[in-house]
């Protein structure tokens, strides 16, 4: 379509003709520079008003004249500007029409999905021959490709959206990225490849987004071990610079595969693509993988580098600037045996669940660790049980799609119902295929405390249990608080002595803290409540009083957010008195 600029040839402008025309001349381009801006149509008409005010004050244009240009321009604005609001529309409705479709897909994929990857799971620890097994490793091969695709597609529509943020939290390297590289040291003996961990073991623990820190290895070392027929995969992880509060990481992903051509090297990480179409076909992938990792970097404020030869190999690297997390000085990483051994018992779940393969599921993998549930089929269904007896139920399950009543809309009955009858609060954690950014959020709005992705993971929903279930243990006080302090001091490498220097520090600080928490939780001071929950929280995880810790973390989420609910007074009782008796037992 021709664009029509503004028209400032008139029979009525009395000057010369030279000036005339030099006039004319210099307010179209400048009008033809804001035309050609995206502006709104309040700053372009304020601009060009005082342009044509500044040639009447030295030219002494017709006022007539000027009103009728301002007038022209003005309509022919105010049409552009409806023209550009459609279109807008128009866009984010197609927006919003693909993260409808990606999350219906999403949600039609993984419950199927999450039948086969759960049974198959189950049928690997029954008796099975040897040909059996190699069937059932093809399937589960398969199936593991399937949810890969489904997570790169997901992932890419995040971050093409701006909808993915990193949730930065303490890292251990060595406990939570490292056991992740176990995985791919059977799959490179598979391939008959060496599989090399190089990481320096200084490195302190620092804040970052340990899932998305896992993806991007997981990306990088699953192409270097595809696109590897012989020789060797390594993973390095080096300590670069090191200050008081920040650390310099260089991590490197070598392989001696098949390597790129240089003119093509700039090719794989853009969307979709591989080095060439040959490529795509020979190892198969969705082509999103490296795009999706250096996408991700980006977020971290780094970028993804790469060197790479023909025939010889690739080296995918980058840097990674991280702040170092607080309490480095002591690991603050516990195992209770209390906690392990006592974690389940008489754990009891309501779970709202209508796909009978999802419950066929559940049911066998809670009958193992010999939970106590109940099913519902629909949202009514699990409303209506929750009111009858809420105080049999230490959780709830909560699947998002159902008949009658979803999710979501279940959810918040039942906080409804509790907040009329001043019923403390059951942890509602969503049961959902659909895991995009916009759903997580709209978990939180209606009060979920946290979502389980199907397909079911099997770790995931044991750790996931086990966390919510932590302070229901403290509650029923199973056994007396035993603290070994030889056995602690061993784990934690330090001489006896000197945990009971840092024992009696504790207790002597803690009385204090105690008494501010009080006087806090008396005023509703919930900014102090967490600040000091805070400080014993870590205090106490760093001379492994577990069972502190887990109520003052607890004390510390309810004050962070503001929840008037939570008993205050009988947590502030609990946690004293846990104190107390960890004391009275050294």
């Amino acid at each position: 379509m021709k664009k029509k600029f503004i028209n400032f040839e008139s029979k009525n402008l009395i000057f010369n003709p030279t000036l005339r025309i030099r006039l004319t001349h210099n307010v179209a381009i400048l009008v033809l520079v804001l035309n050609a801006l995206v502006f709104t149509e309040e700053i372009i008409s304020i601009s060009i008003q005082l342009l044509l005010a500044i040639i009447v004050f030295f030219h002494n244009i017709d006022d007539k004249i000027l009103g009728k240009v301002l007038d022209h321009n003005s309509k022919k604005l105010k049409k552009q500007t409806v023209i550009l609001k459609e279109s807008l529309k128009k866009a984010n409705a197609a927006t919003e029409a693909k993260s409808i479709f990606l999350a219906n897909m999403s949600h039609e994929i993984r419950t199927p999905l999450n039948g086969i990857v759960g049974f198959l799971n189950i049928l690997e620890s029954t008796p099975l021959n040897k040909e059996q097994k190699k069937y059932l490793k093809v399937i589960d091969n398969s199936s593991q490709i399937l949810l890969h695709v489904i997570n790169d597609i997901l992932d890419f529509s995040k971050i093409e959206a701006n909808k993915l943020d990193l949730e930065m939290i303490k890292v251990n390297l060595y406990e939570d990225i490292v056991p992740t590289f176990d995985m791919f040291k059977i799959k490179a003996s598979e391939n008959n490849i060496t599989f090399e961990l190089i990481i320096d073991d200084n490195i302190p623990n620092f804040n970052g987004d340990v899932l998305r820190l896992k993806q991007i290895f997981i990306n990088l070392i699953n192409n270097a071990i595809k696109f590897t027929k012989e020789g060797s995969v390594t993973v390095s992880i080096n300590l670069v610079q090191e200050s008081p509060t920040d650390i310099q990481l260089k991590i490197s992903v070598l392989d001696t595969g098949i390597g790129i051509a240089k003119e093509k090297q700039n090719l794989v990480f853009e969307n979709f693509q591989q080095s060439d179409y040959s490529t795509s076909r020979e190892f198969d992938g969705t082509g999103l993988g490296l795009s999706i990792t250096k996408k991700l970097l980006a977020l971290f404020g780094t970028k993804l580098e790469l060197t790479s030869e023909l025939g010889e190999g690739s080296e995918f690297y980058f840097i990674l600037d991280v702040e170092i997390s607080e309490g480095n000085n002591i690991v603050e990483q516990v195992e209770t045996k209390i906690l392990d051994k006592n974690k389940f018992k008489n754990l009891n779940i309501l779970i709202a669940e209508d796909n009978a393969v999802n419950q066929m599921l559940l049911e066998y993998l809670l009958d193992e660790k010999k939970i106590s549930f109940s099913f519902c089929e629909n949202g009514e269904e699990v409303v209506s049980e929750y009111k009858l007896n809420h105080e049999d139920y230490d959780l709830v399950l909560m699947d998002i799609n159902m008949p009658k009543l979803d999710g979501i809309s279940a959810t918040k009955l039942i906080h409804e119902y509790e907040k009329e009858n001043t019923i403390k609060s059951t942890p509602i954690i969503a049961l959902t295929a659909n895991t995009l950014a916009q759903d997580v959020l709209k978990f939180k709005d209606a009060g979920m405390v946290d979502y389980l992705s199907k397909p079911i993971d099997k770790d995931i929903l044991f750790n996931t249990l086990s966390h919510y279930t932590n302070t229901r243990i403290i509650k029923e006080n199973i056994e007396p608080l035993l603290y070994d302090k030889k056995e602690v001091s061993s784990s934690m490498e330090l001489p006896v002595e000197f945990l009971e220097e840092l024992l009696t520090l504790f207790f002597d600080d803690v009385e204090n803290q105690l008494i501010q928490l009080d006087q806090a939780i008396k005023i509703s001071e919930f900014s102090n409540i967490t600040d000091i929950a805070h400080n014993i929280k870590g205090s106490a995880a760093n001379v492994r009083l577990e069972l502190v810790r887990v109520i003052a973390e607890e004390l510390e989420k309810e004050s962070k957010s503001l929840s008037v609910n939570y008993n205050y007074n009988d947590n502030a009782k609990r946690l004293r008195e846990t104190i107390a008796q960890y004391k009275g037992n050294m």
